[in-house]
């Protein structure tokens, strides 16, 4: 029996210096295969993307939160519907499994994100044409 052991964030590290191979202790492609992704060890709650949104947009705490709460519960009824989504920012998503679980609904969702973000007002501008 093969000894299991933790994932770190070093290892996360290593493996993002490797190309964005998942990588072994020592550089050797590990057994969970290339294409899954590192573990997460936390969840992003939303104090946290209450706070996020606040500081990105110069809006209240209070007001965003209702702004994100009720985006939230148009998102989750959407996808209860077994509806499929575009959304720029997050990507495209669409539900491959559901069900009634014994404490609430359980879904499946699949999210195809796109290529890296542009920094914010970057995006859309012209190049500036220095020849003569």
């Amino acid at each position: 029996m093969a000894k299991q052991t933790k994932t770190t964030a070093r290892d996360v590290k290593s493996g993002a210096e490797a190309g964005g191979r998942n990588t072994g202790k020592h550089g050797e492609p590990s057994a969970r295969g290339e294409d899954k992704a590192p573990e997460v060890r936390h969840e992003f709650k939303l104090k946290a993307l209450v706070a996020a949104v606040s500081a990105r947009s110069a809006v209240k705490k209070k007001e965003a939160r209702a702004v994100i709460e009720a985006t939230l519960e148009e998102i989750g009824r959407a996808l209860s519907a077994g509806q499929g989504f575009a959304l720029p920012p997050l990507g495209r998503g669409k539900v491959n499994r559901q069900k009634d679980g014994g404490k609430g609904e359980v879904l499946v969702v699949k999210i195809r994100r796109g290529g890296p973000v542009a920094e914010a007002g970057a995006e859309g501008l012209a190049e500036t044409d220095h020849s003569g």
